[in-house]
């Protein structure tokens, strides 16, 4: 009976370990990084509340090296934006996207929901909220710099404007 109650809980302790390290490993495999926007929302917790308005530099809160970053508000628009096949999906999505010597070193599609509406929002200019007029942002990092504030008709949004107006 002893030997039936120590294997069980052997057997056990074996499952478990043997999930932990399935769960792990796929996080691993599927990027369980935070993702851009994620990254926005630490530094904006961290750096921004009870504050008028603040600055980002988004160099500062990347982890790659990139020489260009494209915000793309209809991803739809990507492929005739970059260049090349964008084989991403960017139906109803934002596209977000990152280049290093012409390459792709980081991308994400932000799908939006009309009932739940993204909690950022990057703005062509810094005087205003000019979102629906353009096809695309581009930056290089010393230019993706951005000061922050919250849109006063929906809490808990964002804007994010280019210190530079975008011409």
């Amino acid at each position: 009976m002893e030997f039936n109650a120590i294997t069980t809980k052997m057997m056990n302790k074996q499952i478990l370990i043997v999930v932990f390290i399935s769960m792990s490993l796929m996080c691993t495999l599927s990027s369980c990084k935070s993702n851009l926007y994620d990254k926005i929302g630490s530094y904006i917790k961290k750096n921004c509340e009870n504050k008028d308005t603040c600055i980002l530099f988004l160099k500062d809160i990347t982890d790659f090296e990139w020489e260009q970053f494209y915000y793309i508000p209809n991803g739809n628009y990507a492929t005739e934006i970059l260049g090349f096949d964008y084989l991403f999906n960017t139906d109803l999505s934002e596209a977000i996207v990152f280049l290093r010597e012409g390459k792709i070193v980081y991308h994400e599609e932000v799908f939006q929901h009309p009932s739940k509406p993204s909690k950022y929002t990057f703005c062509k200019t810094g005087k205003s909220f000019e979102i629906i007029d353009y096809k695309y942002l581009l930056f290089t990092p010393d230019e993706a710099v951005f000061y922050i504030t919250e849109w006063k008709d929906r809490k808990n949004h964002y804007l994010l404007h280019p210190i530079e107006p975008i011409p």
